[in-house]
């Protein structure tokens, strides 16, 4: 995790899934703050879905002293993150978010198309 991350962590995190299967990171206050927005959602099938993949993969971590996250093996698989080697960290305003590279690029070449097409 980048110095600049950990600094904004103050040491202790969440992390859960994404709808883009990449991970999501949140300081504790993030998460509540999200966690009452996701609890918010309607009592249908698509809100208690919406609450069951937020929350069912919901990992309190600790960052330890080299700065890694140890990361539970079925959000390592939810977000094809590769057992070695690089990942995609990405500040997103109130959280950061883990991408295996490739699906970061498609999904960051969509959101460019999104943002320039907005003009």
């Amino acid at each position: 995790m980048p110095a600049r991350f950990r600094d904004l962590l103050g040491g202790e995190c969440v992390v859960t899934t994404g709808t883009e299967h990449q991970l999501l990171i949140y300081t504790r206050e993030a998460y509540r703050i999200r966690a009452e927005e996701i609890n918010a959602e309607p009592k249908n099938r698509e809100g208690n879905r919406k609450r069951m993949m937020f929350f069912s993969g919901a990992d309190e971590q600790k960052i330890d002293a080299a700065g890694r996250l140890l990361l539970k093996q079925e959000l390592r698989r939810y977000a094809g993150l590769p057992e070695s080697g690089e990942v995609d960290i990405v500040g997103m305003f109130d959280h950061i978010a883990l991408w295996e590279p490739q699906a970061f690029e498609a999904e960051h070449t969509k959101a460019e198309e999104v943002f320039i097409n907005e003009e």
